[in-house]
């Protein structure tokens, strides 16, 4: 079948799914070698069907794409980001006692290194969002493939997949950890994540999120595999309104908090004091609590609220100082201008010999993709 009839029969049979072909896949790679601002401006509307107001932002989610195009405080976003140097800012905040042990980080991981650190380990690069690798039991996965796979992802900063200047100015590393779980097994996990916004004056307000990653607390519906996830506020009351639904179902019923919510919630706003927004992840086991991770732009600000009024009802938490003009200039230029010389040229010339460079950057991986078996 030609290309002249698969199109006309994509026009009879879904004129959406000819739709994402043209804008995802034409106009998407189109795009890519257009200067940032558009590039933010396109992957905005290609979310919302609207231009994001970049000069005078007042949705949460146009006040994130003005972080990621301007960002004054680049340097400290840059190493509170990184999974490893954001311990030591932990440490002189709220102690060490909430902090996972890290047992290898570096630049290269052997097979030798995992093989060594044995079962129930987590590796993850520092300075990424998301990727997460874990070995259970090293005796049924390949080291070589884990290694092959894992490597490459520091090839590719963050800054260059979600246009996040921070983790391009961060040190590129992998970091090895313990796997933190509740009581109930290793694919038990309670995920909270704070939402500080810093109004006028020293007031913060919070949003918390609650989040069931294996649906054990009394959210699972009959043949449904997702998590679910509830909406809080600092006193643990449920919010009216959700974020992104389709990535989580609501529980049944109300779980109960988590014992330590209100210390996570105070811990929290201690991490986060002089910073006018970041998001604080803590993972819940049964014994203690732990530090995640610090996020500047969750989800790259691509949030789709119901009920949609709650993006402006969030923005408005953010007391976000735009600046002049001239201000922004400057503040553009010291996020963006250390990575031009660096990353630019070679994001392009992957785009341009995918072949030559395979290395997929922003790929997620499952135990399926290292086991002895794959």
């Amino acid at each position: 079948m030609s290309k002249i009839d698969t199109a006309f029969r994509l026009v009879r049979e879904d004129r959406t799914k000819l739709k994402e072909v043209i804008f995802g896949k034409i106009f998407g790679r189109l795009m890519f070698y257009q200067p940032l601002k558009s590039r933010i401006m396109w992957r905005y509307r290609s979310h919302f069907g609207r231009n994001p107001d970049l000069r005078t932002p007042r949705l949460f989610s146009e006040k994130v794409q003005w972080r990621k195009l301007y960002c004054p405080q680049v340097q400290s976003f840059a190493v509170l980001s990184d999974k490893l140097q954001a311990y030591d800012y932990v440490r002189e905040r709220i102690g060490d006692q909430h902090l996972n042990t890290v047992l290898w980080a570096g630049e290269q991981l052997t097979p030798e290194i995992v093989c060594s650190l044995g079962d129930n380990i987590i590796y993850q690069p520092t300075a990424r969002s998301g990727q997460v690798l874990k070995i259970m039991e090293v005796s049924k996965v390949s080291p070589e493939k884990f290694c092959a796979l894992i490597n490459p992802l520091l090839k590719w900063p963050y800054s260059m997949i979600g246009e996040e200047c921070w983790y391009g100015q961060a040190k590129q590393t992998i970091a090895a950890r313990p796997l933190v779980y509740w009581e109930g097994g290793p694919d038990y996990v309670c995920d909270v994540k704070m939402h500080v916004f810093q109004g006028q004056g020293a007031a913060q307000q919070i949003i918390v999120e609650l989040i069931d990653h294996s649906t054990f607390i009394k959210g699972k519906r009959e043949g449904e595999d997702q998590h679910w996830r509830v909406m809080l506020n600092e006193f643990g009351e449920v919010m009216p309104f959700d974020w992104n639904p389709k990535d989580y179902h609501p529980p049944i019923e109300m779980p109960e908090l988590p014992y330590c919510f209100f210390e996570i919630v105070e811990n929290g706003k201690k991490l986060a004091a002089g910073i006018d927004y970041v998001r604080v992840d803590f993972l819940v086991t049964s014994e203690n609590f732990y530090f995640a991770e610090m996020t500047f732009a969750p989800t790259g600000g691509m949030m789709h609220m119901e009920p949609s009024e709650w993006d402006l009802k969030v923005g408005e938490m953010w007391n976000l100082d735009t600046g002049s003009f001239f201000q922004r200039f400057r503040w553009k230029q010291r996020a963006w201008r250390p990575l031009w010389k660096t990353e630019f040229p070679v994001r392009n010339l992957r785009r341009l010999y995918p072949k030559l460079m395979a290395d997929t950057p922003d790929k997620f991986y499952d135990e399926s993709d290292y086991s002895l078996d794959a």
